[in-house]
């Protein structure tokens, strides 16, 4: 994941002793459940995240050249049974799942901006209830894993399309397209320099172009004054007298 620390940061973490907290965000349908490592609530951008402080752990975060999907869990232990209700009873398979690092001056205020770390969707979730409080585990996977999920908003067929669109023939020909052979560029005669005429196929110029043929019987002249015209009429087009201009 491709990140930019700010100046303010930069500056902090080259400090001999560093504070970092990490900053969690769920997405549920019925709203969001925002935690971090700290003890207290923290305000960020608008928002409050509950802390956890020693009841909260997260797997190491794995980041690699290669392109590949990985996987983060987050276990949340001592929460309260309002918190387990929305786990237990609402959809979490593939809602928005955040992790950023948070750094912290001398006096424990966040220094912006918060780095991010990862971006994924939850995957599975495993509770264990203690009666008063109970424990989570959310093992999220980041968004390349939505490389390998079927798209089935996408037509590749006919039939696919007739599914959805009944009627439209865009996709009649697909099959005659994949083992069609085009032949794009040749054959086609461009005029060149000397009146020798090339080919954009590439070969050697051909002869010039030969003398005109000659016109089918009875085509008219092209310098018949009625081709382009009406019918002669004598008294327009008859002798006139001269005018002499003084």
């Amino acid at each position: 994941m491709s990140r930019t620390l700010t100046a303010a940061v930069t500056a902090e973490v080259q400090k001999a002793e560093v504070r970092a907290e990490a900053i969690a965000h769920f997405a549920f349908d019925s709203g969001s459940l925002r935690f971090w490592t700290g003890v207290g609530d923290l305000l960020w951008n608008g928002d409050t995240y509950i802390g956890t402080g020693n009841l909260g752990g997260i797997s190491p975060v794995e980041e690699s050249g290669a392109v590949k999907t990985s996987d983060l869990s987050f276990t949340l232990s001592g929460l309260p049974a309002s918190l387990i209700s929305i786990a237990l009873g609402e959809h979490y398979q593939g809602r928005l799942c955040e992790l950023w690092v948070g750094f912290f001056d001398a006096s424990g205020v966040l220094i912006d901006d918060p780095v991010p770390t990862f971006a994924g969707r939850m995957d599975t979730m495993t509770v264990v209830d203690n009666g008063d409080t109970a424990s989570i585990t959310v093992v999220a996977t980041n968004r390349l894993k939505d490389l390998d999920r079927p798209n089935h908003a996408r037509f590749y067929t006919d039939q696919d399309l007739q599914q959805e669109f009944p009627g439209d023939l865009g996709f009649q020909f697909v099959p005659e397209m994949q083992d069609a052979v085009i032949i794009w560029g040749k054959g086609i005669m461009e005029p060149a320099v000397g009146g020798a005429v090339a080919t954009q196929g590439g070969g050697p110029p051909g002869p010039g172009p030969g003398p005109s043929p000659a016109p089918p019987p009875g085509s008219p002249k092209i310098d018949d004054p009625n081709l382009f015209g009406d019918p002669p009429n004598p008294k327009i087009d008859g002798p006139h007298d001269e005018f002499n201009l003084r």
